[in-house]
């Protein structure tokens, strides 16, 4: 995830609870995956969250999983798999004939620390024809700090949305990667104190100054159009904001997976299918003394793995100067 729901910007890239309104608060829960139905496909329990694996490998940042998880192959429409074999640490653990090509585990049974699960696609003849690979923290035995409601949270720790700006955005500062212009161009914001790469062609747009209730330091700007929109939203926090503290003031988050992106704490998941043409990956990065609220709005109807590698490649770009 990052390359793991910082909406056309993945920065699970969301490094926000940013929505596509600014009704969005707090965000629903990842919808719960049914159990199997066809022939070929393991029964699945309830409750259990899902894992992707591929397109491509993610293995720059760990995602954290606990309890029962449902691994998912995500494998291009492109390639032609007729199984696919799920791996852990270099040893199969189970396989699937049958798309969407799944498995659940329960990491119970695994030792908590940090993992290598691999998918590999075959053909009908047993040749490999596709492989993925991701980073997972296992983490069963930890307690987080548990979470109280709070009737006055403090602002700073609890970022409220800004309103959606309007689409499309409009070109703004942006020059060519050298030796990547055919792929991605630079943001540079001294301002803003960060700079990160996007894909060419996409528009920018600074709408921080839309921000209703805007706090000192607090900056937005907005990444493409549609059908495609990624966001970039920080907002200062007081000090000595930790991952528990951060999700006690913000409860939505509870929800959500907790990993690590660029070496800092973070949150991220994803809501909504492909089906009704709109999914939204939301990213919350806890780094230098701001919430970098990231998402990638995606109504493209195609698959949801597609923005998540958009806003995965976004994120990993991220260089923060302040």
């Amino acid at each position: 995830m990052i390359k793991r729901e910082l909406p056309a910007f993945l920065v699970l890239f969301a490094l926000t609870a940013i929505g596509a309104n600014a009704q969005d608060v707090p965000p629903p829960a990842p919808p719960s995956i049914p159990a199997a139905s066809r022939p070929g496909m393991p029964m699945l329990q309830p409750g259990a969250r899902p894992l992707m694996v591929g397109p491509s490998d993610a293995t720059q940042f760990s995602k954290v999983i606990k309890g029962k998880i449902v691994l998912m192959a995500m494998i291009t429409k492109d390639v032609q798999a007729a199984s696919v074999d799920f791996q852990l640490d270099g040893k199969q653990i189970g396989s699937a004939n049958t798309r969407p090509y799944r498995f659940e585990i329960d990491t119970e049974t695994i030792p908590d620390g940090e993992h290598i699960i691999k998918a590999i696609g075959h053909d009908e003849s047993g040749k490999d024809v596709w492989n993925a690979s991701t980073k997972a923290q296992v983490a069963n035995k930890v307690n987080p700090t548990p979470i109280s409601s709070q009737n006055n949270p403090p602002a700073a720790l609890a970022p409220q949305m800004p309103s959606q700006p309007a689409l499309p955005v409009t070109n703004a500062q942006h020059t060519p990667v050298p030796g990547q212009s055919a792929a991605f161009e630079n943001y540079n914001s001294p301002k803003y104190g960060f700079s990160v790469k996007y894909p060419t062609g996409w528009g920018v747009k600074d709408v921080t100054a839309g921000i209703k209730g805007k706090e000192a330091g607090e900056f937005w700007v907005a990444f493409g159009s549609a059908p495609i929109v990624v966001n970039i939203h920080g907002k200062k926090m007081k000090p000595g904001t930790d991952p528990d503290k951060f999700a006690k003031f913000n409860p939505y988050v509870q929800k959500w997976q907790r990993t690590t992106v660029l070496g800092s704490p973070a949150f991220i998941t994803t809501d909504g299918t492909p089906d009704v043409k709109r999914v939204i990956h939301r990213l919350i990065m806890l780094k230098n003394g701001t919430a970098w609220m990231c998402n990638c709005i995606d109504t493209t109807g195609k698959s949801a793995s597609d923005s998540s590698k958009i806003l995965d490649d976004v994120v990993n770009s991220l260089q923060i100067t302040q």
